[in-house]
């Protein structure tokens, strides 16, 4: 199993743009740079006549001939920019799961949960069962790779499978005590309260060391005390968890290092880098 985390920067505002020079794109990307990631409708566009803004001052988007993006501009942050975190838009999560290109409806859409925060409805975090479709194709090229360098007709199918991937904001790990919940979301208080009419040791020594969590500190008390007054990391995080299936490799290739070679921290359709990776 090899999970990747893909880590972005909090959010800035931005007041200031800097323009890249087209000869520098051209020298990074190439020449063949089109105005769609889709290679059946996609043209070819000129960087020289091909205005950067639209109408509504939004960057003309333009993709090298793999389907990647390509900034055209780069922003300018003053040393004194404030920062701000970064949660998932919920209203329209459900299409970055969706495949157009399936064969059947039990393959349309990767099954995924959203979790919104602070009561707001569209606005928060999510799990799926699989991973954005975006990947999807690149998953696909990679295995199809695998297949050719290993000719061996005894070890058929993918090799690496997207099993799970989550997208959650980094300060979770700050506030909570357990995996589940933090602190105000645990009804310390109600359990203190609740704890003078139990009976038995067991539940008696429950209702002591609440009682004693409640005295030291309330739990709104405890959470002020965990994001008040301190960086706390504000980064947007999506991992994503990969099975490398070895019997589907050579027994030549079964080792630490061409595993580890796999190019799976390029799986990212997001502006984001990778951070770590893990081999279980």
């Amino acid at each position: 199993m090899l999970i990747s985390r893909l880590r972005s920067s909090r959010c800035y505002k931005a007041e200031e743009w800097e323009t890249i020079e087209v000869e520098t794109l051209v020298e990074e990307h190439g020449e063949e740079i089109y105005d769609s990631p889709d290679s059946a409708e996609r043209r070819r566009v000129d960087l020289t006549t091909y205005a950067l803004l639209d109408n509504d001052n939004n960057e003309r988007n333009v993709f090298d001939s793999l389907g990647y993006r390509i900034p055209r501009r780069k922003v300018n942050l003053p040393p004194d920019a404030e920062a701000a975190g970064i949660f998932f838009s919920l209203r329209n999560l459900h299409a970055l799961f969706e495949n157009p290109f399936a064969d059947s409806d039990d393959d349309a859409v990767i099954p995924h949960y959203v979790y919104p925060i602070a009561g707001l409805h569209d606005v928060g975090q999510f799990q799926a069962h699989g991973t954005f479709h975006c990947f999807v194709p690149l998953l696909r090229l990679l295995n199809q790779d695998l297949s050719q360098q290993n000719e061996n007709p005894h070890f058929p199918g993918s090799c690496v499978r997207a099993i799970f991937s989550q997208g959650y904001n980094a300060s979770a790990h700050r506030v909570r005590t357990q995996a589940r919940f933090h602190d105000v979301q645990r009804g310390m208080i109600t359990a203190a309260f609740a704890g003078s009419c139990v009976s038995g040791p067991s539940n008696k020594r429950k209702a002591t060391d609440l009682f004693n969590l409640c005295e030291t500190s309330l739990p709104f008390e405890r959470y002020n005390s965990k994001v008040a007054n301190s960086i706390i990391d504000q980064s947007i995080r999506l991992e994503n968890v990969y099975v490398i299936d070895l019997s589907k490799l050579s027994p030549a290739q079964r080792n630490g290092r061409y595993v580890s070679y796999l190019p799976l921290f390029g799986l990212s359709c997001l502006t984001l880098f990778a951070a770590s990776f893990i081999v279980l």
